[in-house]
């Protein structure tokens, strides 16, 4: 994660491709809640006034109240999970929930997101955000919301960002080609997201102990960004 303007993100994925979106500002976030109170709550007492509803006995009306209640609280986690980080609110605001992975949130999440959010934590959080306009329920779940059409992708330059593709390339560590996917997309996890960033000096201390006998050139990040570019070069078909 690369830092920019403070309302904007900039997320590498794994395959080296850079993705910029702008962070939704505390007013279209606000918005957004507010319809979709509105909506859930138009839709509970929608149910309420229903001719058949009125007809149903008490013990069981009650029960289904407690139930459309429910739902109604759980209204904007459903919406975020089923909708791939969008509610009815942020879909009017053009507005969507994304992971620092840069794919919807997934059910931890948004459960998470669900769970810090209160009408006072909501409001206070958005007068206290912090950057990148994260309440405390984005900071948990490692997301963030941003304006659906402020996508962009960096151009992708093949002798830049992928030279192993060419012919000429050059494999510094062949001993990465003992690697699984796996342990690939581990690495680039640690060195691309700010989330597993923290864990670069132990996984760089298990690669030296696997290969005690090898000579590591550069900086943390610069030798295990040879290491998966050396990885695909020696896998590629």
């Amino acid at each position: 994660m690369k830092k920019k303007r403070e309302d904007q993100i900039e997320i590498t994925t794994g395959e080296y491709v850079n993705l910029h979106y702008t962070c939704a500002q505390p007013g279209s976030r606000v918005f957004a809640v507010v319809i979709d109170w509105i909506v859930s709550w138009f839709m509970f007492y929608g149910v309420l006034e229903l001719e058949t509803f009125r007809g149903i006995p008490y013990p069981v009306r009650d029960y289904i109240i407690v139930t459309l209640l429910v739902l109604v609280t759980m209204f904007h986690f459903m919406c975020e999970y089923f909708f791939n980080g969008k509610s009815i609110g942020k879909m009017l605001m053009k507005i969507k929930v994304i992971s620092e992975e840069c794919t919807p949130p997934d059910f931890l999440q948004c459960f998470l997101r669900f769970i810090l959010f209160f009408p006072a934590d909501f409001f206070v959080g958005i007068i206290f955000m912090a950057k990148k306009n994260q309440r405390l329920g984005d900071l948990a779940s490692g997301c963030y919301v941003v304006y659906d059409n402020s996508f962009k992708d960096t151009r992708i330059d093949l002798d830049r960002d992928f030279p192993y593709a060419e012919d000429g390339y050059t494999v510094q560590y062949p001993f990465a080609e003992s690697f699984t996917k796996e342990e690939v997309i581990s690495i680039q996890k640690v060195i691309y997201n700010s989330r597993y960033k923290s864990l670069k000096p132990e996984m760089c201390k298990r690669i030296k102990r696997r290969f005690p006998k090898e000579k590591f050139w550069g900086s943390e990040d610069m030798w295990l960004k040879q290491l998966v570019m050396d990885y695909h070069y020696l896998k590629k078909e």
